[in-house]
């Protein structure tokens, strides 16, 4: 505790006394380190004079630096994007963090990321990186939330905002690859490349939804982990959420669907999963962090959600499918996708039946598509 306690708060060393056996001095230092709680890049060293330990920690320079905007992808518009009615003005501050009265200051974003994981109202320095993104993160949720919506309806904004306005930054993860002495300088890892570069990697986008959830009073926290397929690769990062009583597994990063490594798109497939579904996934993401808190929990959003207010994305007859289709093809974007589920039974193949769709409302079909299982993915990019 005294440990994680002097990384959030930056301090440059540490000095207690250990009252307890503890063995071999660098295995007991080195648990201390894995152990603690603040996910934040420094160093440190340690030394034990007789029972007193000190501690120094060194810190990087705050994140500074953002890739070659050369390497973005383009977000193409999507129906199944949730529209809200902006009701809260400019000045709206009724955020449910801020009715809170357990408080902390924090100056750096990282701070902001693990007060806010914890539920404490953020007590921003002036002029702070943590107050400039503070205020960007409410602004984002004054326009993307009104107060009649549900907490699905509020989490389904919140992801939808990170997939449609921040890009994967491709660039910054091959640089994890490559040794590079000053990778953690990069804004990508923080909220900075969300809220001021709209361009970060799950590290940051993850934080981000930390943030943005429990604004809004919905506890939601980081989950780090790895693939199973490489568990030495560089690793990843996610959500679990609590959403109506009940825990789920959220990973916004996922899903931005990159396409023919040039296009990112709306997914809904790691949107209110299980635990079981995230090891399982085309990756087998497991996670290192936070497993104390299962997530058992099932929702679909396909048979969830809605377009034009009644509409469902789990289409049951081909009559269902004509009107999104139509719908779709009406989109005032040339490049733009849709995830669908068709469940019915149709003869042949999922691709003929969506051409059918097309014939059937006499539009050009001229599409392309990603079939995962049983969600099927259209993709309308014209010049």
């Amino acid at each position: 505790l005294i440990y994680s306690s002097a990384i959030l708060n930056r301090y440059e060393s540490l000095s207690v006394n250990i009252n307890f056996s503890y063995g071999d001095f660098n295995s007991m230092f080195n648990r201390v380190k894995e152990r603690q709680s603040v996910q934040a890049t420094y160093s440190a060293s340690a030394t034990m004079l007789g029972k007193k330990l000190t501690i120094t920690f060194t810190y990087p320079d705050l994140p500074s630096l953002t890739t070659t905007s050369d390497s973005r992808y383009s977000q193409l518009a999507s129906l199944n994007a949730y529209q809200n009615t902006r009701t809260r003005s400019d000045d709206y501050n009724e955020f449910e963090i801020e009715k809170g009265e357990k408080a902390y200051t924090v100056s750096t974003s990282s701070q902001l990321v693990y007060v806010l994981e914890r539920a404490y109202k953020p007590n921003c320095v002036s002029d702070s990186s943590a107050e400039l993104i503070y205020n960007k993160a409410k602004q984002v949720l004054r326009e993307i939330i009104n107060d009649n919506m549900t907490d699905v309806e509020k989490v389904r904004a919140i992801h939808d905002y990170l997939v449609m306005n921040v890009t994967y930054d491709n660039a910054l993860c091959d640089l994890l690859y490559e040794n590079v002495s000053d990778l953690k300088s990069y804004n990508g890892f923080y909220l900075e490349g969300v809220f001021n570069d709209h361009f970060a990697v799950c590290e940051g986008i993850s934080n981000a939804f930390v943030v943005l959830a429990n604004i809004e009073g919905i506890p939601c926290v980081q989950v780090t982990g790895y693939s199973a397929l490489n568990p030495s690769g560089a690793g990843h990062a996610w959500n679990k959420i609590f959403v109506d009583g009940k825990w789920y597994i959220i990973d916004a990063t996922s899903d931005g669907l990159i396409l023919n490594d040039k296009y990112e798109i709306l997914s809904y497939e790691y949107f209110l999963i299980t635990e079981e579904k995230m090891n399982n996934c085309k990756n087998k993401y497991v996670g290192k962090t936070f497993n104390e808190i299962i997530c058992d929990n099932t929702f679909d959003p396909y048979d969830s959600f809605t377009y034009d207010g009644n509409n469902k994305f789990k289409v049951k007859s081909f009559n269902e499918l004509k009107t999104l289709v139509k719908t779709f093809s009406e989109m005032s974007t040339k490049n733009k996708s849709v995830q669908v589920v068709l469940d019915y039974t149709y003869v042949g193949s999922a691709s003929n039946e969506v051409n059918r769709a097309y014939s059937a409302n006499h539009l050009s079909s001229s599409f392309s598509y990603v079939e995962n299982g049983e969600i099927f993915t259209i993709i309308e990019n014209k010049k």
